[in-house]
C-alpha cells in the first residue's frame, strides 16, 4: 500500500500568491496550478473561504 503525502492548496485569485508562497515553502519546489472548471463542486479558498479559482499543488505518478 502506498502513502500519498502530496497536499493540495485551493485557492482564490486573491490569496493565489499567498498559496504559491506556502506551497514552494513546504514543497520545496515550485507546484502545479491549474484552473478549477466552472461547473465544477464549489471548493473554497484555504486563506479566507471564497471561492476558489485554482488548485495548486505537486501531484506524481507513481509509475
Amino acid at each position: 500500500m502506498s502513502e500519498n503525502n502530496e497536499k493540495l492548496y485551493y485557492a482564490c485569485a486573491e490569496h493565489v500568491d499567498y498559496i504559491l508562497d506556502d506551497c514552494i515553502y513546504e514543497e520545496e519546489t515550485f507546484p502545479e496550478m491549474n484552473k478549477i472548471p466552472e461547473d465544477s463542486l464549489c471548493i473554497t479558498c484555504s486563506y479566507c473561504k471564497k471561492d476558489a479559482v485554482y488548485i495548486v499543488g505537486n501531484i506524481h505518478s507513481h509509475t
